[in-house]
């Protein structure tokens, strides 16, 4: 689905849960101008499943490719060339917790004032086989690849060549971010880098009263 002119590509503002599917589909050339979700906008309680999409080139101020007001779940898809012009979530953006499997977030940008080049989530992060590549917050300040307010959780995947460029002299996390609990299994991260701390990742309560885990 290619968008008309300075529009949406898609809004969501049903109820709906996973039963639902929003597949098979390529989103693209969308621009939300300053509003939010250049490729997909979904409303408070639209939570439909998303899976075999391919999210490419969108433009709005927060989650250039995808906006989701409550959590989501993405599967088997691919989120590239999008960006945040003045907010966060150059690929996605999600106001909850994200599971995301099988899936590619590539070359997504935080233009300025944001973070989380390839996604952010004001929750938790849970990715299976998901891989961060070439994603950026330039302007902005945390979260190259991945911005997960609350715990990370990842299994295989993949942080290649993610990075922040502004330097701060705090945060950081040029391949990810986490401010909860890390617990990170065969995970890739290779050739990312910050202008402040944590190139690779920035795992802001690693030893707390649950403590992190990193295995290969």
């Amino acid at each position: 689905i290619q968008a008309l002119p300075s529009q949406r590509v898609l809004t969501v503002t049903a109820t709906l849960n996973d039963a639902t599917q929003i597949a098979e589909l390529t989103i693209q050339g969308g621009n939300a101008g300053a509003a939010n979700g250049g490729g997909i906008f979904l409303s408070a309680g639209a939570q439909p499943l998303l899976q075999h999409l391919h999210v490419v080139a969108n433009f709005a101020q927060s989650g250039g490719g995808i906006y989701a007001s409550s959590p989501i779940t993405i599967l088997n898809s691919d989120i590239n060339n999008n960006a945040a012009m003045n907010g966060s979530g150059g690929g996605v953006y999600a106001a909850g917790s994200v599971i995301a499997m099988d899936s590619v977030f590539q070359n997504n940008t935080v233009i300025t004032n944001g973070y989380g080049g390839g996604l952010l989530t004001t929750g938790n992060f849970t990715g299976t086989n998901v891989n961060f590549i070439d994603n950026a917050v330039n302007n902005g300040y945390d979260g190259g690849g991945l911005y997960a307010s609350g715990a990370l959780k990842l299994t295989g995947g993949q942080f290649i060549n993610n990075r922040t460029t502004k330097p701060k002299g705090y945060g950081g996390g040029g391949g990810a971010m986490a401010f909860g609990r890390s617990d990170i299994s065969g995970t890739l991260f290779r050739g990312n880098s910050s202008s402040d701390w944590g190139g690779g990742a920035y795992l802001a309560y690693f030893t707390n009263v649950a403590p992190s885990v990193l295995t290969n």
